[in-house]
């Protein structure tokens, strides 16, 4: 389906809203969950992602884990502009991309909707603030902003609200 849009269209964007390191499109796990993760960033490759948001179950696995996975992401980029490392206390991943798309510069903003129980590695940003800041600071760099959110619908519902400039939330969570 994927080579069947980019054969019929000349600009595609393809991105995910996030929780996809573990969990399969057919809802199970294997083999992601016995590679802890490296599969599933194989495959985000081989299709070409240009984003994913890094989601809540993503963080199942451990900051170790996660930045070797981020490390072999070669054709995808991770984001999330909400996701505190707490051994360094800065972002665990870029905040966003900006791609150009037919000559309109599109940024990529990534949110993460919260941290697993009994996560200790990690801490977030609450998303609206993290979308209002980011969002602020793009707008003068990007013609279109689009958040990959898996902060939840309500979540999402409030930021479009409350946050001026967003043209488009793809939402998961």
């Amino acid at each position: 389906m994927i080579k069947q849009t980019r054969a019929q269209a000349q600009h595609v964007l393809l991105v995910d809203a996030g929780n996809s390191l573990l969990i399969s499109e057919l809802g199970g796990r294997e083999p992601a969950e016995r590679t802890r993760g490296q599969t599933s960033v194989e495959i985000l490759n081989r299709l070409s992602y240009d984003a994913v948001a890094l989601g809540e179950k993503d963080l199942i696995l451990s900051r170790e884990e996660l930045t070797q996975r981020l490390a072999e992401a070669k054709e995808v980029s991770f984001v999330s502009a909400n996701l505190i490392d707490r051994s360094t206390g800065k972002l665990f991943a870029k905040p966003y991309v900006i791609k150009d798309i037919a000559g309109h510069r599109v940024a990529l903003i990534g949110l993460t909707g919260g941290i697993p129980e009994g996560n200790s590695e990690f801490t977030v940003i609450p998303a609206l603030d993290a979308a209002r800041d980011y969002v602020t600071r793009l707008q003068s760099q990007a013609d279109v902003i689009i958040l990959l959110s898996n902060a939840g619908a309500e979540a999402n519902k409030v930021i479009a609200s409350q946050v001026s400039g967003i043209d488009l939330i793809v939402s998961g969570g």
